[in-house]
């Protein structure tokens, strides 16, 4: 049963379970879809990546976990935003700091 799950799946702003578990903060979920095949840079409807949202919501263990993986730090938003743009924005300064040694 469980190797039949569709971790990619999207909802009607074309979101995946990576970008609701990247917002909730849950470092383990994230893993475990990322193990099981999740799209890293899967983008949303506005062109967010699970990285543009941990790094809007503070989550420094889950940006670090999507950068290790090969998330791309450079990705832009369909508003030309970045992951570090969002993290400055909100003022997550170590993720700021981390965004920028990559």
């Amino acid at each position: 049963f469980e190797s039949r799950i569709d971790v990619n799946i999207r909802d009607h702003k074309k979101a995946t379970p990576l970008h609701y578990a990247c917002s909730s903060g849950n470092l383990r979920i994230v893993e475990q879809l990322l193990d099981r095949g999740a799209k890293v840079g899967a983008m949303d409807g506005n062109g967010y990546t699970g990285l543009h949202i941990a790094a809007y919501e503070g989550h420094l263990g889950i940006v670090r976990c999507l950068v290790d993986r090969g998330a791309k730090v450079e990705g832009v938003s369909r508003f030309g935003e970045t992951a570090r743009m969002l993290a400055e924005k909100q003022k997550h300064v170590e993720i700021v700091a981390l965004l920028d040694s990559k």
